[in-house]
């Protein structure tokens, strides 16, 4: 690696004790950052989750992995996690929670959506599952989801392959996408057009067929659509803290209002970007005390032989961009500068956007394996170091709460159109680790669980020059259902030896939806936002 690229920060693959590549036994198509709060430790679950695999010569079953990061002396390890049996009598299925939907509930634990129903007949794409599993990151163990009082499982009301899951502001998750349990009598898949909302105690609960995807959803059968929590009312956007707004991949950009309403006012067009954009990415721009949201989509393409797009959309619908005379529109913001789908998008501490893997043919073909660094304040994209291994579909990338990135997963070849997948890791260290000088250190919080509003009380080793919430993530197929970004308003209180302040939390769970989050300072050294190790912190009502 040559210095230009060193200063741009560096790549690594993750070694075994004997000095190889770490096996990780799975391709890690999903990726979840998940936090103990009782041992305040850290770890990374990951799965493809679709082989059954044998527990000691006995019963087969579907299983999970998770990469303990340990340090010191202590070995760095892979572990594994048994996925049980739907009850009866609903359990004709294995759970196989390949390409599913998730995300974090406000306890932290893992809810996972849907799955992959076998057979596949006749090559056509697969059959969904109703299944709903939870995961428990102080356990380490998964259960199928259940009512807490009667212990009645919860399944969907209908079979979803390539579901998103949205948390909403509170404790409740909506679901939206994906192809049912059974195929057409033709021996097609049928689209779920439905929408359903699911609560720990309620389970989930469609809503009524008012609140049904928009035609176009339909008619392109569009699967993971990129969806965020819209985090503040404008009327002249016809949007309300609370609602969700689909980004792609489809031109028309929808938000929904997921919550039963007399006037069955659920979905509204809001604007119109200038790509289709199939397997691209999209985020939610980290959020300011200042009332911004922005969201901005990258790369994707109109059809699987089409060179993905370069341009890269912000669409902005804060109040007064947004008014009464200035409608919602798309802006072209910057430009990527290799054309890719199936990329990761991840938000870092410093508030830029790291893109990595993808490819640019098909699911498999033609993979990118150069970096980019988006910076959304100037709309520019900076060439970034490369991975080792090339990294197409069902790769993920992560934040994770040193601040480096960790990349996993992914084909790296195209056979017969079935791709070999990666069973390794990588992770980047950007170059605001590379910086030299006294990086932040978070030396003790006040609290763990803070209140909107409330302050939380911080210790620091040097002075700092901004705080940001980062939600852990849960990257599948090029997007993560669960990432969000939040800087915090901080009051220097007068030192005592090391540097103590008073964060201001969000103002309310529309802009940071209850649950927990990685809080990193950052201290700008020659010019660079040098972020801390994160500590794990819960919003709570």
């Amino acid at each position: 690696m040559n210095s230009t690229q060193m200063e741009k920060g560096k790549w690594e693959t993750y070694l075994n004790l004997n000095g190889c590549p770490l096996d990780s036994e799975q391709e890690a198509v999903h990726s979840c950052v998940i936090y103990d709060s009782d041992k305040d430790t850290w770890k990374v679950l990951f799965f493809d989750a679709y082989n059954l695999e044998q527990t000691d010569g006995e019963q087969s079953y579907i299983k999970t992995r998770i990469l303990i990061m340990a340090g010191g002396a202590d070995i760095d390890q892979i572990t594994e996690q048994i996925v049980p049996f739907w009850p009866p009598p609903d359990n004709a299925d294995e759970p196989r929670m390949f390409c599913s939907g998730h995300v974090f509930l406000d306890d932290g634990k893992l809810i996972v959506a849907g799955g992959h129903r076998e057979p596949v007949v006749n090559n056509h794409w697969a059959r969904g599952l109703k299944y709903t599993y939870i995961f428990d990151p102080i356990t380490e163990t998964w259960d199928y989801a259940k009512n807490p009082i009667s212990g009645l499982a919860q399944p969907m009301h209908e079979g979803r392959w390539y579901p998103t899951l949205t948390k909403l502001e509170d404790n409740r998750v909506a679901v939206v996408g994906g192809f049912k349990y059974n195929y057409d009598r033709n021996g097609n898949v049928v689209y779920n057009d439905t929408v359903e909302v699911y609560t720990p105690l309620d389970g989930w609960t469609q809503l009524p067929p008012a609140a049904n995807t928009p035609s176009d959803f339909i008619q392109n059968k569009v699967l993971y659509p990129g969806a965020h929590v819209i985090p503040y009312d404008n009327i002249y956007a016809n949007v309300k803290a609370g609602h969700l707004l689909y980004t792609f991949p489809l031109r028309q950009t929808w938000r929904l209002n997921p919550n039963v309403n007399p006037g069955n006012d659920y979905w509204q067009p809001i604007a119109m970007s200038r790509h289709t954009r199939g397997n691209g990415s999209s985020v939610i721009l980290p959020l300011k005390p200042n009332g911004e949201m922005k969201f901005v989509i990258f790369g994707g393409a109109t059809g699987d032989m089409e060179m993905p797009e370069t341009d890269i959309e912000l669409l902005d619908l804060s109040f007064p961009t947004v008014s009464d005379s200035n409608p919602p529109a798309w802006q072209l913001h910057g430009s990527m500068n290799i054309p890719r789908r199936n990329a990761n998008c991840v938000i870092l501490p410093d508030g830029k956007i790291f893109i990595t893997g993808g490819n640019q043919m098909h699911l498999r073909e033609n993979g990118v394996t150069v970096a980019e660094m988006y910076n959304p304040e100037t709309g520019e994209c900076e060439i970034m170091p490369s991975t080792t291994f090339t990294r197409m579909y069902h790769s993920t990338a992560i934040l994770l709460p040193d601040a480096t990135v960790m990349a996993s997963g992914g084909e790296y070849i195209c056979s017969g159109g079935i791709g070999a997948g990666n069973n390794n890791f990588e992770i980047y260290t950007p170059e605001y680790l590379m910086q030299g000088g006294t990086r932040p250190i978070i030396l003790s919080t006040g609290e763990r669980e803070v209140s909107y509003t409330n302050t939380l009380y911080i210790d620091i080793n040097t002075s700092i020059n901004e705080v940001i919430l980062i939600s852990p993530g849960v990257p599948t197929h090029g997007f993560d259902q669960h990432q969000r970004a939040v800087y915090a308003d901080f009051e220097t209180l007068p030192p005592n030896g090391t540097h103590p302040y008073l964060v201001t939390m969000p103002l309310n769970k529309f802009i940071a939806p209850t649950g927990w989050y990685m809080l990193f300072v950052i201290k700008i050294i020659n010019g660079v936002k040098v972020p801390s190790i994160a500590k794990f912190i819960r919003l709570i009502e």
